[in-house]
């Protein structure tokens, strides 16, 4: 059955995730499965499933991650690859929460998967071109610089600090 909560997940490119820590349990909603590149009817969630799922260059510290949330009490975040079955790699960020007893022991951790592919391949593309920018601007043969908002240097060309008897020391003052 279709539910609003299915719904928001593939419109998110999420899904939901719920670890019952005491038995070990692990339940994956059909979004998570289709995430990963797995069949909910064929595959089962278990641990042994997603590490072969998370890239194994990003798998320590993925483990890493789940062991610190659970021992400093902190929400669990994280950012790793994961490799499907047809070889495709997705960049997923990890949001989670540990429930814990009256005693202050972790019962059950419960959160989201989202695939961030795009979003990560944009934020690199931005570094790369930032990147060119600033090169050419640092290297142009004439006098450049480039200014924020409030008059700020955020760029010089070696020209320009040539020109004006100045050094590169002026990044980020006006």
């Amino acid at each position: 059955a279709v539910t609003s909560l299915s719904v928001a997940q593939r419109a998110a490119s999420a899904g939901f995730w719920d670890w019952d820590i005491r038995t070990g349990a692990l339940r994956w909603s059909d979004e998570l499965f289709q995430l990963f590149g797995l069949d909910p009817r064929a595959d089962v969630a278990e641990f042994a499933v997603w590490r072969k799922v998370v890239h194994p260059d990003d798998l320590a510290q993925a483990e890493a991650r789940i062991a610190e949330a659970l021992e400093r009490k902190t929400p669990l975040y994280n950012r790793y690859r994961i490799v499907r079955a047809t070889g495709d790699v997705r960049w997923i960020d990890v949001h989670g929460d540990v429930v814990r007893d009256e005693s202050g022991a972790a019962t059950r951790m419960t959160g989201l998967c989202i695939d961030v592919t795009d979003r990560v391949a944009a934020e690199e593309a931005l570094r790369e071109s930032e990147g060119k920018l600033r090169l050419f601007v640092e290297h142009a043969p004439c006098a450049l610089v480039m200014m924020d908002e409030r008059m700020r240097y955020v760029a010089v060309s070696w020209r320009w600090l040539s020109d004006y008897g100045l050094d590169d020391s002026i990044i980020g003052r006006s």
